[in-house]
């Protein structure tokens, strides 16, 4: 490899690293040098690229866009080429975060134009998608909604293993449509799609399946969120740390549970949750749990649990000596006795978060 070569690599590592000025120093004087030389134009291209990417670290979208389009000027004389498509989906999405929807869906249109002039068409679909959901936050609903049936349509000829990625990207697009618009039922649908393709594309459904819970819930059909988080927690046991899958799992079913009015339930999952945690090795997630646990069952009138469980919570955060966690759990113990007329006790309490300087 030349100088050239190491200097993009080290800047693209310092990138990945988060160090950001370095590795805008460096790839600058790459895109100085290379510009004098006429037959380096995919190594100008590649540390504009880099430039870009730091600038986006260290200035943000505002700074990094110019970046990238002038890495797109540079290989756009040279004729279709992968990378083109690649330098339009960066654009498209520094636009989509600086919230110029409608331009970044033009990006996405030319990216996708760009693979398309490639036969690359697994890449198109994706970018055209990309557009859609670009379309669907410039509120442009029945355009959005026009590309992505046109995607599926062509998606229909395509064998199941190709089409599953696309047919997620598409199905996820339409859940935030259908949210957005009130439909629930129908956004959970579509989270649904999501988590029966998800294996065909070598993923896990988890995330899909627990999205679909909360919205069956927030729609009011608690039988099929129900449903739906047995499923998840059948997924999290295959995840990659299975108790911490399972218990991010049980947190967020208690979580609804409570919403719901159902605190004697959330209270079991959120004890169950903890376990979990504890077990996963996260034990300040496991403190925040039995403080959901306990102030569950104080709102479903059984006190001397709900004590017990708080008790559990300042004892196993002072175990793992976080001071500052457990300075917090007496402040929510102190609150909890107090509801329920137990003032001495709670100034107790008071006292020891103040001494542990909260």
């Amino acid at each position: 490899p030349t100088a050239i070569d190491i200097s993009l690599k080290m800047s693209s590592l310092l990138v990945a690293a988060g160090a950001g000025r370095e590795a805008e120093r460096i790839a600058e004087r790459v895109v100085a040098f290379t510009r004098k030389v006429p037959t380096a134009v995919g190594v100008l291209f590649q540390a504009q690229m880099v430039l870009a990417d730091a600038r986006l670290l260290t200035d943000g979208p505002e700074a990094a866009l110019p970046e990238q389009l002038k890495a797109i000027s540079i290989l756009s004389t040279q004729g279709p080429s992968p990378m083109l498509g690649l330098a339009w989906r960066g654009v498209g999405m520094t636009l989509r975060q600086l919230e110029r929807n409608e331009e970044s869906a033009e990006a996405f249109r030319k990216g996708a134009a760009a693979y398309a002039a490639l036969g690359m068409t697994g890449y198109e679909h994706a970018l055209r998608l990309d557009g859609a959901e670009s379309l669907f936050h410039a509120e442009k609903l029945d355009e959005a909604r026009e590309l992505i049936e046109e995607v599926r349509g062509l998606l229909a000829e395509v064998d199941e293993a190709a089409r599953a990625p696309h047919e997620m990207q598409a199905n996820r697009i339409l859940a935030y449509m259908a949210a957005e618009a009130g439909d629930l039922d129908t956004a959970a649908e579509h989270w649904l799609e999501v988590a029966d393709l998800a294996p065909t594309a070598g993923l896990s459904d988890l995330e899909a399946r627990l999205t679909a819970a909360q919205l069956y819930a927030l729609d009011g059909d608690h039988a099929e969120s129900d449903a739906q988080f047995l499923r998840a927690e059948l997924s999290a046991a295959e995840a990659p740390d299975p108790a911490g899958a399972t218990a991010e799992v049980m947190r967020v079913r208690a979580q609804v549970l409570r919403e719901s009015g159902r605190s004697e339930e959330a209270a079991e999952h959120a004890r169950l949750a903890a376990n979990h945690a504890r077990t996963s090795g996260d034990l300040a997630q496991a403190v925040y749990l039995l403080v959901v646990a306990g102030d569950s069952l104080h709102q479903a009138g059984n006190a001397l649990a709900s004590v017990q469980v708080f008790e559990e919570a300042v004892e196993t955060a002072r175990e793992a000596k976080m001071t500052e966690l457990e300075a917090t759990v007496h402040v929510s113990f102190a609150a909890v006795l107090k509801a329920m007329g137990r003032g001495p006790e709670a100034e107790v309490h008071e006292a020891q978060a103040r001494s542990l300087g909260r």
